[in-house]
């Protein structure tokens, strides 16, 4: 869930890589974990470029070669599976996070990598405006900022 800002602000493949690995690295040194940081970030990376086809397919053979498990466990790969289901599965921002955290168990960080996925494919404008309304204005600001550094948004 950490690594959706690297897909957001660095343009290129390898800079969005080289970056996802040391963040990812930094709290959970493993192959497969940094693997799949990598490859979410990379996600995000094409959806708010706006490519369409690259991005599904990457989920189609993930998901092919890692099958969702019922429940999830807190683990990476488990965690990645919900939200891509819970992305893929859904046809709105909100219904995604519905799905996503009411999964249980991990859902904070569940509901957390849906949100990168659906915020790259929906954008800003698709956010439910109660959920924006209830921002005080401080967050609103720091929020705008951020988004004004991303390079494709």
């Amino acid at each position: 869930m950490r690594t959706v800002y690297t897909g957001l602000y660095y343009k290129d493949y390898r800079e969005c890589k080289k970056h996802t690995e040391n963040i990812a690295q930094m709290t959970h040194y493993d192959a497969l974990s940094t693997e799949i940081c990598v490859l979410y970030a990379e996600l995000i990376r094409l959806l708010v470029t706006g490519e369409k086809d690259v991005p599904y397919y990457l989920m189609d053979k993930w998901l092919k070669d890692n099958p969702m498990v019922e429940m999830p466990a807190g683990w990476i790969k488990d965690s990645f599976n919900c939200a891509l289901h819970s992305f893929l599965e859904t046809y709105t921002i909100e219904e995604a996070f519905i799905r996503a955290v009411n999964l249980g168990d991990d859902a904070d960080t569940i509901g957390a990598i849906t949100g990168g996925l659906v915020g790259a494919w929906y954008g800003f404008d698709q956010l439910p405006r109660r959920w924006v309304n209830c921002l005080s204005g401080d967050v609103t600001n720091q929020l705008d900022y951020l988004a004004d550094k991303a390079f494709g948004v």
